[in-house]
């Protein structure tokens, strides 16, 4: 698993100053063949490029043969799950985004699964009716460079719990944060 938070638009040029990102369309079947099999594009920056970027970014995601969760061409595509089947075992992720920076996705509107409660509960019961283990992937990290949880960040796990999370995987701090068992 791993957070994409960039977009893959097929005009990419190299950029090394500023905070709009983009990344290289190569990228994409390397991540393939470096093991990744599924990526949260629930993030601040998947939609740097615009809604084009970010259909090209999915588009050459499915290419590759990596599952992608968390952003769409509509809200009921960000909300989608990403299945994976494990040697029979179904993991299905699903991913959200609280950091400002992209769009949020609505019901005719491209962006990424914004973190409310409504998305959550939503996302988790269609990932519960198709999959075995529920993951949840939030982008939860306002404000960064943070190691402990915020109080911010426990209530949302016990939302993710009480909706039917098995496990949660944040991200977005920039700093090794608290792990919780």
């Amino acid at each position: 698993i791993g957070d994409f938070e960039c977009p893959m638009p097929s005009t990419f040029r190299q950029h090394d100053t500023g905070t709009v990102f983009s990344v290289d369309p190569k990228v994409a079947p390397l991540l393939a063949r470096s093991g990744i099999d599924v990526v949260t594009l629930a993030s601040n920056h998947i939609t740097d490029q615009g809604v084009d970027a970010l259909q090209e970014t999915m588009d050459l995601l499915d290419d590759a043969g990596v599952r992608w969760f968390g952003a769409g061409m509509n809200l009921a595509q960000a909300r989608r799950p990403a299945v994976i089947d494990v040697r029979g075992v179904r993991f299905a992720f699903v991913g959200f985004n609280e950091v400002p920076g992209s769009r949020k996705a609505g019901m005719a509107a491209a962006g990424v699964a914004w973190l409310t409660e409504t998305n959550v509960r939503t996302s988790i019961a269609a990932a519960r009716k198709v999959a075995d283990v529920v993951i949840v992937v939030p982008q939860w990290a306002w404000p960064e460079y943070h190691a402990e949880f915020t109080a911010r960040q426990k209530q949302q796990m016990q939302l993710f719990w009480d909706a039917g999370a098995d496990q949660v995987v944040g991200h977005g701090t920039h700093w090794s944060s608290a792990i919780s068992i």
